[in-house]
């Protein structure tokens, strides 16, 4: 395989997070380990981003930064949804949505939501989704919320 656009942006982000680790800016260090996590998924090496995310969450809760903390949490599950481990996906959204809401990250626990809403609209649990849709309503609407709230209703609509 050649040098290609995934390889110059793993530079990159190697280069940024070198530069917070040398201003000892760690948790923005953590959060450029984040977004490596990330580009490494997209490109499918799920091992290195495995990696990559249980090591910024364990020195992001040792260290007490809630926003990567968080974020790690809903990487992994989204890392899980991506080898089609859907209960290892809600288990990691529903502890980031916990820890986010502990630690006051509202817009962080909005997104999360979202997720976990949908985790349990494909499994099928309108029960799981009704606690989290009672959350999201009291946001402001966006689009997502929007399409939340159709498919718990078709789902609904199914069971009846």
């Amino acid at each position: 395989r050649g040098y290609g656009i995934i390889d110059a942006a793993r530079v990159a982000f190697e280069e940024s997070r070198a530069v917070f680790v040398g201003i000892e800016d760690h948790s923005r260090a953590a959060q450029v380990d984040l977004r490596l996590a990330e580009l490494l998924m997209i490109d499918g090496d799920l091992e290195s981003a495995d990696t990559m995310i249980e090591a910024v969450l364990g020195r992001s809760l040792e260290s007490e930064w809630p926003t990567p903390a968080v974020e790690a949490m809903s990487y992994a599950g989204d890392l899980a949804l991506q080898r089609e481990q859907t209960s290892s996906a809600s288990s990691w959204y529903r502890r980031a949505f916990d820890y986010a809401g502990e630690t006051g990250l509202s817009g962080e626990k909005i997104d999360i939501a979202i997720k976990l809403a949908n985790v349990h609209l494909d499994l099928g649990q309108p029960n799981d989704v009704e606690p989290l849709l009672g959350f999201l309503v009291e946001q402001e609407s966006t689009a997502e919320i929007e399409a939340v709230k159709s498919r718990y209703q078709a789902l609904i609509s199914t069971a009846q």
